[in-house]
């Protein structure tokens, strides 16, 4: 009855507790070795080593990946566990020009480039419409979806195009006379803003009455255009008032009067306009209840002599940015939210910096939000966020500055190429990609002016408009011949090499 002697009771027991603490270093050890390999440690040629996992995808799928130019098993839409360190990345594909990059991988980091788009070696442009004449207006629905273009023959008259399917014919739409004033249906026209329903445009037509330039708001509804609004006559406007979509719906607007420096809101449902501020100079919406204002006036503080303030107000709260000099020829404002963070951009035309805020509304009460990056551009011209808000662009010309908020760094440089008249400003292709005309051509880089591809030719007038995929893209260009005696062709090329 060994259970009854006190020894080998003594010796059951330590033996167990030995067992136990066994087991409980066997754990601990698991434990970290999984630790050391979710941070990328692992044990190679008698040393330890780090590594980063770094997903690639690309356009087309399937290209083939090279790592310090040597190909590797997997091919795109993949992941690569690299070691530690500085990396060049290709990726190849028959019929398409490579995409390469140096990268710099970080032990136990993840980092994804899914954005990589292939560009065919050769791209051929097939037309699609003659124009007799430069358009006033070509534009494209935020989706994607919808092309619309004027018909320069007939200047109430426009052709919308389906992009999801180039062969159906465009659908011709016409601004029915009550919208407009029909004593001069020429004058000029242009695109304001795009409703987030993908339907509705808010147009200005400056024309010419009794003799006077005078101006007029239409609101164009290209799927019912007989439901298309005068807006200035809905809403009563006063000649000097300038009309903009709030929170981007067809039917809520900013009323902007210069003259007066005042700031209101109306609606089609209650024209009444509402004053929402005094003193604006320049001003940004962003949402419902979020606007970014430049003001000569502060209500709790004395400007100095020759300074305007920008002013972010959200909700019932205000928050003073920055003073710049008074009497700039243009006042630099954006904002965006990427992932969890508010970002905000702002400068003015003749300084050598834009600034950009982050979070600038957890400030502690009474304190001055403080600019989180510079952008180092002399006299900036223009400042925008890519599509999907990671990308921070600030421009003149051929000099950008770009900030990452995804990884905090800036990138500033300078590309060769010169952007044809009449632009100002090149544009984001995508959320990563950005795009000018230059030489009569497409060009398109990477953020961190990687990628540089020249691509097909392309008025400078109109920026270039892509499928929602972007396995299209479609143009206004020159023709390449006299044909018809057009001025500009709509051309489709498909960014997609078919195998044969």
């Amino acid at each position: 009855m060994d259970f009854l002697d006190p020894v080998k009771q003594r010796r059951a027991r330590l033996l167990l507790i030995v067992g136990y603490g066994l087991i409980a270093l066997i754990i601990m050890f698991a434990t970290y070795i999984l630790w050391q390999v979710a941070y990328g440690f692992s044990y190679s040629h008698g040393k330890v080593v780090q590594h980063g996992l770094v997903f690639l995808s690309s356009q087309p799928g399937n290209a083939t990946v090279y790592v310090d130019n040597q190909p590797n098993s997997a091919t795109t839409n993949t992941s690569l566990l690299l070691l530690a360190g500085s990396h060049s990345i290709k990726l190849s594909e028959d019929g398409y020009r490579s995409w390469q990059r140096q990268i710099d991988v970080i032990g136990g980091d993840v980092q994804r480039f899914d954005y990589p788009i292939l560009f065919p070696n050769v791209l051929t442009a097939k037309p699609l419409a003659n124009l007799s004449d430069l358009p006033d207006i070509a534009s494209q629905s935020p989706d994607k979806r919808w092309l619309l273009i004027e018909q320069p023959s007939d200047k109430v008259v426009f052709n919308l195009y389906d992009l999801r399917d180039n062969t159906i014919p465009p659908v011709k739409l016409s601004l029915p006379a009550t919208a407009y004033n029909s004593t001069d249906s020429a004058g000029s026209w242009q695109v304001i803003g795009w409703a987030d329903d993908n339907k509705h445009l808010l147009l200005k037509h400056d024309y010419v009455a009794a003799g006077q330039a005078a101006a007029e708001y239409i609101l164009l509804d290209s799927q019912t255009p007989a439901s298309s609004l005068n807006l200035t006559a809905n809403l009563k406007l006063a000649p000097s008032v300038e009309l903009s979509l709030l929170n981007n719906k067809y039917d809520h607007y900013y009323l902007s009067d210069a003259a007066a420096g005042t700031l209101s809101s109306a609606s089609l449902g209650d024209t009444v306009p509402v004053l929402e501020l005094n003193h604006v100079v320049a001003f940004k919406p962003y949402g419902s209840d979020t606007l970014l204002y430049v003001t000569d006036q502060l209500p709790k503080a004395q400007l100095p002599a020759g300074q305007v303030a920008v002013v972010l107000r959200q909700g019932d709260k205000t928050y003073v940015l920055r003073q710049f000099a008074s009497g700039a020829p243009n006042y630099l404002l954006d904002m965006a939210t990427y992932g969890d963070d508010w970002y905000v951009v702002l400068g003015a035309s003749g300084d050598k910096v834009a600034y950009v805020y982050k979070n600038p509304q957890q400030t502690a009460e009474g304190s001055v939000p403080r600019a989180f990056r510079a952008l180092k551009v002399d006299n900036p011209n223009y400042v925008s966020f890519s599509d999907t808000a990671r990308f921070i662009m600030a421009e003149n010309g051929s000099n950008f500055s770009v900030f990452d908020a995804q990884t905090s760094r800036t990138y500033n440089y300078a590309v060769k190429q010169t952007l044809d008249s009449p632009q100002t400003h090149a544009d984001w292709m995508d959320g990563d990609r950005i795009m000018f005309i230059s030489g009569g051509q497409l060009t398109v880089l990477d953020y961190d002016n990687q990628n540089l591809q020249t691509l097909q030719p392309a008025s400078s007038f109109y920026i270039p408009f892509f499928e929602p995929d972007y396995r299209a893209v479609y143009t206004l260009a020159p023709p390449v011949s006299s044909a018809g005696q057009s001025k500009l062709q709509l051309t489709y090329t498909s960014l997609i090499v078919l195998k044969k």
